[in-house]
């Protein structure tokens, strides 16, 4: 016959975490979700800011130097 290991009956006790907070593993997935969701927002915000920022940086070279040689001309006329 062969050596039995010591282990191999043994039942473990239940988790002690599940014993003293029910529902644990279920409010730690319920808060992951929630910071997931909130990082999605936050990445498509900023994907948002960044496309706004390009657009406008566009808009002010274009607009820019007409806007300066127009504020140019006003003030000559009124010096």
């Amino acid at each position: 016959m062969g050596v039995v290991h010591s282990a191999y009956n043994y039942v473990f006790p239940p988790d002690p975490v599940e014993i003293y907070n029910p529902g644990l593993e279920d409010r730690i997935d319920h808060a992951n979700d929630a910071v997931e969701s909130a990082f999605q927002d936050m990445s498509e915000t900023y994907a948002a800011m960044k496309s706004l920022m390009r657009k406008t940086q566009s808009d002010w070279d274009t607009y820019s130097k007409p806007l300066a040689k127009s504020c140019q001309g006003i003030r000559k006329e009124l010096v």
